[in-house]
């Protein structure tokens, strides 16, 4: 503690000293699993360009009856019998 009659301010020092000099480094990191990437990625796709992977396996299911239907039937836009 320093003061001085001519000095009005006061200050103060406080020197610390370590007991050692050994010095533990710790380092963290993410840990992205693939499950969790693959989540946001498609999680993501989906929000932005609005298809999903459910979304996907049912335009391929719909696009595999259509057809089916095309090739059963003459016309692939008539989906019901005709009765004559």
């Amino acid at each position: 503690f320093q003061s001085g009659s001519q000095n009005t301010s006061r200050s103060s020092q406080v020197i610390i000293f370590l007991g050692t000099f050994e010095v533990n480094a710790q380092v963290e990191t993410w840990s992205f699993p693939f499950s969790r990437v693959l989540g946001l990625l498609g999680g993501f796709a989906s929000m932005f360009l609005g298809a999903s992977v459910v979304f996907l396996f049912d335009l391929i299911v719909i696009m595999a009856r259509l057809g089916l239907i095309g090739v059963r039937n003459s016309d692939a836009l008539c989906m019901l019998k005709r009765e004559d």
